[in-house]
């Protein structure tokens, strides 16, 4: 299976699962919905600001693909090492 495919599949079952799980809390009154509130704002001012950055690091591809190799590695070691 590409890899495209597998992360797409991945996101529909993780979305599926979120939702009815979102669901349940809700009907079981275990939501608190100002912070609700707080964290969409949130979520959609880091969207469109993922969005700009996206578009400005698009001609930067290696620097950004070794940037996040870096970090990948350096928590890696975090864990490894015991925090």
């Amino acid at each position: 299976m590409p890899m495209r495919f597998a992360s797409g599949t991945s996101l529909v079952i993780v979305a599926a699962l979120g939702a009815t799980t979102a669901t349940s809390y809700a009907l079981s009154g275990y939501v608190d919905w100002p912070l609700v509130g707080v964290l969409a704002i949130g979520g959609a001012a880091g969207a469109a600001l993922g969005i700009k950055g996206t578009a400005a690091l698009a001609s930067h591809r290696g620097v950004v693909e070794k940037g996040f190799a870096l970090l990948v590695i350096a928590v890696g070691a975090y864990v490894a090492l015991g925090r």
